[in-house]
């Protein structure tokens, strides 16, 4: 699993709620969606002849992403004017 939780441009915490509670609600709610399974002969049959299965290197690093945390660079770069 992938994704910025509340990184630039997404949600704003509503005035009062701390931003660190939003994004731990936001990844709490993130953990519980559903994962995708291919159950379908098509999407098998891509696997099994375009991809080497379906937990293949080549079918990760194509179609699966991960989430890590980026650390916040402190340099003189990340001033914001």
């Amino acid at each position: 699993m992938d994704g910025c939780l509340n990184g630039g441009a997404q949600i704003r915490p509503d005035s009062g709620t701390p931003a660190r509670e939003l994004t731990s609600h936001l990844e709490e709610m993130y953990k519980k969606l559903p994962q995708s399974h291919p159950d379908n002969n098509d999407t098998k049959f891509i696997y099994a002849n375009y991809l080497d299965g379906t937990f293949s290197d080549k079918a990760k690093s194509l179609l699966h992403t991960n989430y890590h945390a980026v650390e916040k660079m402190n340099t003189a770069l990340n001033i914001k004017w």
